[in-house]
């Protein structure tokens, strides 16, 4: 989760150009290097989406087994007798 979130986050900036930290005016130079709203390729959209699915699956899988073990008394193959 904390993955999906830092990328998420990274997205977030990338389409809104907010960069982290902005250069101070003195260390900055003309404006053809100004971070902007950038526009992804159509490939790269459809990864994201794709990894962003499968996330979302794995997440609903996590929860299922949790309450599937939760409810089963789930005990391991192999105890220490």
């Amino acid at each position: 989760m904390c993955y999906t979130a830092l990328g998420a986050e990274f997205l977030y900036r990338l389409y809104n150009g907010k960069p982290i930290y902005e250069e101070s005016p003195a260390d900055s130079e003309p404006s053809d290097k100004e971070f902007s709203g950038h526009k992804l390729e159509w490939r790269l959209q459809l990864m994201l989406f794709a990894l962003a699915f499968s996330s979302l699956l794995l997440f609903i899988r996590a929860v299922y087994r949790t309450a599937e073990v939760k409810l089963h008394n789930y005990q391991p193959p192999f105890r220490d007798s």
